[in-house]
């Protein structure tokens, strides 16, 4: 028998918990009808009353080895606050059921957004190991970030999000670019360190966390056992948006803008000259100083038959136009509307 815990975050969408529970029922319905003779399938849910409760009862429950899947209806928020029990018991499988703003690590991974197709996933899905990342007392899947980006997170408004999806986080983020703290960074790896004044650092687990449609680290992959590192540069608030000017219009898989430095590494410290927020997957969780090591192939993630072998963003040079980025943004937040699906 495989047992599926399903953790419910009732904050993270539109739609409400009935609705999803009907779409599971009519996917394990049409399954069954499929093959009927899948072997038997146990499903119960938890609707946390907090991250602390439900760390608590998920803990008991591996510990009674009675979760062979862990399914998250949440966005990366919400998957970021399971991690910690899933470094505990490894062999415990993920499954992603997107339910929020960006759902950045699905996508990263080729897991549909909608209910159908990620409950699908869960059912028929196969497990694909990837890494995820230690920061000071912490995890992450997706990204951390120091400085502007922190803030961006911290400061952008629920109901923005409700409204606009993803499209949010870019919006307020024209705004909070213009008081961004500026400080001096000293990022120290295994090998070499680096000085920099700026506004971010971005440290990646995987290609996409602008959303798909501005990758700024198109060459980083979920398991090759690196972070992919990011300085944001920045003199003047002009230096920071003509670099992110030169982000969207550069082809991705050329992207060198001048004011970026980037680079891979196992594990590094970050140091600012100024306290500066942290965010992990979209939570803040300390300010500076903060230590990020990678935790190889330590995550089993339930993905699609289908899905690729390696990063979900293509390779090749397309050069991507300004008005190319701004549909693409448009379409995503009008598909999100569409969903329901919000943080």
């Amino acid at each position: 028998m495989t047992r599926i815990l399903l953790i419910i975050n009732p904050n993270a969408g539109q739609t409400t918990v009935a609705e999803f529970e009907e779409a599971l029922a009519a996917e394990m319905t049409r399954l069954q009808d499929i093959d009927p003779d899948r072997g038997a399938i146990q499903i119960d849910k938890l609707i946390p009353e907090s991250p602390e409760q439900m760390r608590t009862t998920l803990r008991q429950q591996c510990a009674q080895n009675l979760v062979d899947i862990l399914g998250v209806v949440g966005g990366d928020g919400t998957i970021m606050e399971v991690l910690p029990v899933l470094v505990e018991f490894p062999a415990v499988k993920l499954a992603l059921i997107a339910y929020g703003t960006g759902n950045l690590l699905a996508v990263n991974l080729g897991i549909p957004k909608d209910f159908a197709g990620a409950i699908d996933t869960l059912l028929t899905g196969r497990p694909r190991r990837i890494d995820m990342a230690r920061i000071n007392n912490d995890y992450f899947a997706l990204l951390a970030g120091v400085g502007a980006v922190a803030d961006i997170m911290e400061s952008t408004p629920r109901a923005d999000k409700k409204r606009f999806g993803i499209l949010a986080y870019v919006i307020n983020g024209i705004r909070t670019v213009w008081s961004a703290r500026r400080s001096r960074f000293k990022i120290t790896t295994e090998n070499r360190t680096f000085r920099a004044r700026g506004v971010s650092v971005l440290v990646s687990n995987a290609a996409s966390f602008l959303g798909p449609c501005v990758p700024l680290t198109p060459d980083a992959e979920p398991d090759d056992g690196l972070l992919d590192v990011c300085i944001i540069r920045s003199r003047s608030n002009r230096d920071y948006f003509s670099t992110l000017l030169e982000a969207i219009l550069q082809p991705a898989s050329t992207l060198m803008a001048r004011n970026i430095v980037h680079f891979k590494t196992r594990k590094l410290r970050i140091e600012s000259t100024k306290t500066l927020n942290v965010q992990a997957d979209g939570n803040i969780i300390g300010t500076t100083p903060v230590d990020i090591e990678i935790i190889c192939n330590r995550l089993q993630v339930m993905v699609p038959l289908q899905a690729f072998e390696g990063p979900s963003l293509p390779k090749e040079d397309s050069k991507t136009s300004l008005l190319d980025t701004l549909k693409c943004y448009l379409e995503t937040a009008r598909q999100t509307a569409q969903s329901g699906l919000t943080d």
